[in-house]
């Protein structure tokens, strides 16, 4: 977590407490720590070939971390399960944020 999800002030990363606003960030850290683990797990997963453990752990990163990179894990898990349909909406899914991001940019 590189912000406070409140104040938005930048924050390093042992830090329970904002010390500008007083947030409680424990909960969040503990979800992001958590977050990244499952983000291993699942690469670990990939490389081993056990999809049916690495789509679930992807999936768990992804409710925290709505990353380009836990999408295209989570599409390349399905693809290795031959979920095409999932895989692509995943996929799909990327390139309409990466989209609203630039235009975002742009305005």
């Amino acid at each position: 977590m590189n912000n406070c999800p409140t104040c938005k002030r930048a924050l390093d990363e042992t830090i329970e407490t904002c010390p500008r606003c007083g947030s409680d960030l424990s909960t969040l850290q503990a979800g992001d720590r958590a977050a990244r683990q499952d983000f291993a797990a699942g690469r670990q997963a990939l490389r081993e070939r056990d999809f049916t453990a690495a789509a679930p752990a992807f999936q768990r990163a992804w409710r925290w971390h709505h990353t380009p990179a836990t999408t295209q894990a989570r599409a390349v898990a399905a693809l290795c399960l031959g979920h095409y349909a999932l895989a692509l909406r995943h996929h799909k899914r990327q390139i309409w944020r990466q989209y609203v991001k630039d235009c975002d940019t742009v305005t």
